[in-house]
């Protein structure tokens, strides 16, 4: 996680139901998602329906984690 001006930004990394269960912790404290990283189809739809970026794993990770500041 990264912390800018006392906010928590982060990317969230998963399979399963607790990627989602996660991120809408983070969000509902003020947390900004840079973006979700899974191969599974119900995260990349809530990723969506949310307007979070989204990629699978196999994709190209390096340019998806470096559109964001450190």
């Amino acid at each position: 996680m990264i912390r800018h001006q006392n906010q928590l930004s982060c990317f969230v990394i998963g399979e399963g139901t607790l990627p989602i269960q996660c991120a809408e912790l983070l969000l509902n404290r003020g947390c900004t998602l840079y973006g979700i990283i899974s191969s599974h189809t119900s995260i990349s739809n809530w990723a969506k329906d949310k307007g979070i970026p989204y990629i699978k794993p196999t994709d190209n990770l390096i340019k998806f984690l470096s559109q964001k500041p450190l």
